[in-house]
């Protein structure tokens, strides 16, 4: 058990921490502050039991302290040790949860009989966890098991006889819930998994369900319905799109890790007697599925309709050029309105899109794609941008500009280095000389060419040629181009430079790297 003590008098903590009998209560560590910011560093990185805390410090007080404890709901027991007796101080303590008020000087005895208290309370708080963790975990295996036996047919489907099961086997939850089951299957396993048993995998691929899918529901169970894959209830309020796209992410993120590809498979919403046909359904139409690897199979993918020019977007999204990228987006809503087929339906799969687009491209660029999509602002403006055309175009610039951001491999847009490579992103298909990049930063060339080789390690001419070049090897890879338009996208004017260019920094020409590439691994399957 640690404690902390929170005083400005360095002598003063001495004293307090001689007078502490720590074997006898049981106190593995104290650590010490001198300021209430202090502290707070402490408690992020330390678990922290006990604090006795004094009242008057510099900056924040020991009171305001007490105050950000109950405000973060910090479980620690609470002293306060102080030379002020003042009731209104009394008072507030005890209305910041302090579980005691003492004066200093405070005796020895007093102090610790304050103390063994403390670690009495944190040790029954400690246990109470436990058993509740233990309950909640059995709980949720008794949630599981009585799902899969559902889904087999073991337990019968009549409402009356599935709420005395549940309430039999203590699930803690209500047998009238709309449910929405989805199933992830592999047609092979990865090599290393055949050494695996069933169960072992299972386990595997329920560890990642959970991590991604736990919060898209009120209650998402796993379970084992498919022996080669999983499957995923979602019970209570459901979000169609968020389901969408997070499994997306739990597909791809399967194939990173593991190198093979799922398919899923979306069902409909049902209530819980028709929870076992829904499924078989599903396990049917994997069954039937002979082509289709990473997609979403189900309501949304046989609606989805394609509906603007996805190819050029995504190579706008790779280049860096957001504001095109949003521009044609927004050009294409214009035609649909003027053409009077705009309506909310066409929005929002439009909008759904997008984000599997946006997804895609940083999934690509091996881009954190939670920093974006679980922003708050982002949140924000999504849940207003299907209201109205303004409002749907403000949450389209701000996705493509953040997105943008952060595919970039300069963190910090503001130096000059960061500025040089963002004007050279977005400059590629034109003809570049370093005082054309010293230009648009507003500095002297010699200068920044100096500064750019010490911080990216090359002249920026190289950066220049190696930018061109990865660029060109992405536009061969997900799109039909010609050589000769790659060629003038990426800022050669001459299609035969290029190519020599590119065999010089790949080792074979533009037309054997897309051939390679396509032999080695079927690269368009994540844009299907």
């Amino acid at each position: 058990m640690n404690l902390l003590i929170v005083d400005d008098d360095t002598v003063e903590i001495q004293v307090i921490s001689s007078i502490i009998k720590k074997e006898h209560l049981g106190i593995d560590r104290i650590f010490y502050a001198y300021r209430a910011a202090q502290a707070k560093k402490i408690l992020e990185d330390e678990k922290i039991e006990i604090i006795i805390c004094d009242i008057e410090m510099p900056g924040e007080n020991g009171l305001e302290f007490l105050d950000y404890l109950q405000e973060i709901g910090h479980g620690a027991s609470k002293i306060i040790l102080t030379a002020y007796e003042e009731f209104e101080y009394a008072t507030w303590a005890m209305r910041a949860e302090a579980m005691d008020y003492l004066l200093k000087p405070v005796e020895d005895e007093q102090l610790n009989k304050v103390l063994e208290k403390a670690v009495r309370i944190q040790t029954e708080n400690r246990l109470k966890r436990q058993k509740l963790n233990e309950w909640e975990k059995q709980k949720f295996i008794n949630r599981e098991i009585f799902f899969e036996e559902i889904v087999n047919g073991i337990i019968e489907e009549s409402g009356r006889v599935l709420q005395k099961e549940a309430d039999l086997r203590k699930i803690g939850m209500s047998v009238n819930t709309v449910y929405l089951p989805v199933l992830f299957c592999l047609k092979k396993w990865p090599a290393f998994f055949e050494d695996y048993d069933q169960k072992l995998r299972y386990f595997i691929m329920k560890n990642i369900a959970y991590e991604l899918f736990e919060e898209l529901s009120e209650e998402v169970i796993c379970l084992p319905i498919h022996h080669r894959g999983i499957g995923v209830l979602f019970c209570g309020e459901i979000d169609f799109n968020m389901i969408y796209k997070v499994s997306m992410e739990y597909m791809n993120r399967f194939h990173s890790y593991y190198g093979e590809y799922l398919c899923g498979y979306l069902g409909e919403k049902t209530d819980i007697s028709g929870l076992k046909s829904e499924v078989q359904k599903l396990i049917q139409i994997e069954k039937n599925n002979l082509i289709h690897e990473n997609k979403l199979i189900g309501k949304l993918e046989k609606e989805q309709e394609v509906l603007f020019e996805r190819e050029i977007f995504r190579h706008l999204m790779i280049s860096g050029k957001a504001k095109k990228a949003a521009g044609l987006i927004k050009n294409y809503l214009d035609i649909q309105k003027k053409n009077g087929c705009l309506d909310g339906r066409m929005l929002e799969k439009l909008q759904q899109q997008i984000i599997q687009e946006v997804y895609l491209v940083l999934y690509d660029a091996q881009t954190i794609v939670n920093e974006i999509f679980n922003d708050s602002k982002y949140q924000e403006l999504r849940k207003k941008s299907l209201l109205t055309i303004e409002d749907f175009n403000r949450w389209l610039d701000w996705l493509l500009n953040e997105t943008t951001a952060h595919m970039s491999e300069e963190r910090d847009k503001n130096s000059p280095v960061g500025k040089a490579k963002r004007f050279i992103h977005e400059n590629l298909d034109k003809e570049m000389k370093c005082k054309d990049v010293a230009d648009a930063v507003y500095m002297d060339s010699d200068y920044l060419s100096k500064l750019f080789k010490k911080e990216a390690g090359m002249s920026l001419l190289e950066y220049i040629h190696k930018e061109r070049i990865k660029l060109a090897s992405k536009l061969l890879l997900i799109t039909n181009q010609s050589v000769s338009d790659i060629a003038m996208q990426t800022g050669y004017t001459n299609a035969s430079h290029f190519a020599t260019a590119f065999k010089k920094e790949t080792g074979v020409s533009p037309l054997e790297y897309r051939k390679q590439k396509e032999n080695n691994q079927n690269v368009n399957c994540l844009f299907q």
